[in-house]
């Protein structure tokens, strides 16, 4: 009885101690072991075959970034249904080779890396044949824009955004979402008409930000035009096509700041705490299984027998 005794005292104490170590686990802020990185660039690419069937090419053939490091999320999407070809997306970082996985027409696939060093990196379609048919494209990374050379920018980012239609109708804007890890950033778009659907018809850039509108001047086929800006707080922020029923069937998409990076933060978070907590109830229960097994043999007959054999000197 008095063994069973301290079999429950011993778990309840241990119990509690679990409890206890487990709150704290929970109430101590987590700092993760990797920092946020100091911009993240989410960006779509299409590939696409000329009006004629004679060529490829990626829209944007041209990506420029301001600074680095900088972590690249990049959405390819085959808009082949000129040719009905497959392609893909093929770039080379720091001697490592990316790449998404050969796509039919209509589908995507993402591959996700760092850039650490300015220069300039190629991306081109690993088909072969395609890469001289034009089917390639270049990352320019810490060359500042025209007379900015001297100016000191803390954060700023330079993107290409396309605006294009389908062979439904549809119209778009590629990428859709660009995700921005914090802010305040100044934003630099490069909006790119690319609609072989509709040459003709005008296209532009707008967004709001902070009640105030910036919009690119209408544009048309193979013509660019380009909008800076300031984003000074966390949130989401709407680009669209401002010309009359465009945003209706598409061309919109959506600038998120800060929110992705706080929801990953909080993921690594939740993830580190379930881990400690993980390891305090495990070695809780290992020290009440060598404590109880330590109590039940000290209290056992044979064992007390045998203590009462050597005090009076029998073996």
């Amino acid at each position: 009885m008095d063994c069973e005794n301290r079999l429950n005292t011993l778990t309840t104490v241990a119990l509690a101690f679990t409890i206890f170590l487990s709150t704290l686990v929970l109430m101590t802020p987590i700092s993760s072991a990797q920092e946020p990185p100091a911009m993240k660039l989410s960006v779509t690419v299409t590939g696409n075959a000329s009006a004629d069937g004679t060529g490829f090419f990626f829209a944007p053939d041209e990506i420029p970034i301001a600074a680095t490091p900088i972590l690249v999320n990049l959405t390819f999407v085959n808009q082949d249904f000129i040719t009905l070809s497959k392609h893909n997306f093929t770039t080379e970082i720091g001697g490592v080779f990316y790449q998404t996985p050969l796509l039919d027409p209509g589908a995507a696939g993402s591959v996700e890396f760092w850039v650490n060093e300015t220069g300039t990196f190629p991306y081109w379609c690993s088909v072969p044949g395609h890469r001289a048919l034009g089917m390639e494209g270049n990352f320019v990374v810490g060359v500042p824009a025209p007379g900015e050379e001297d100016v000191d920018i803390p954060m700023k980012l330079t993107l290409r955004i396309e605006g294009g239609g389908n062979p439904d109708g549809s119209l778009f804007l590629e990428p859709d979402q660009v995700s921005i890890a914090s802010a305040p950033i100044r934003v630099r778009v490069v909006f790119i008409h690319n609609d072989t659907v509709s040459p003709n018809v005008p296209h532009n850039f707008r967004t709001e930000i902070d009640d105030v509108g910036y919009q690119t001047p209408d544009i048309l086929f193979g013509e660019e035009a380009a909008v800076e800006f300031w984003i000074n707080e966390t949130g989401r922020y709407p680009y669209w096509c401002a010309v009359l029923g465009h945003r209706d069937i598409g061309m919109e998409g959506e600038f998120i700041v800060g929110e992705l990076a706080a929801e990953e933060e909080a993921v690594r978070g939740i993830a580190l705490r379930a881990y400690w907590i993980g390891l305090i109830g495990i070695f809780s229960m290992i020290g009440v299984i060598v404590v109880a097994y330590a109590v039940i043999k000290s209290e056992s007959r044979h064992h007390t027998d045998h203590r009462e054999h050597k005090r009076g000197g029998l073996p």
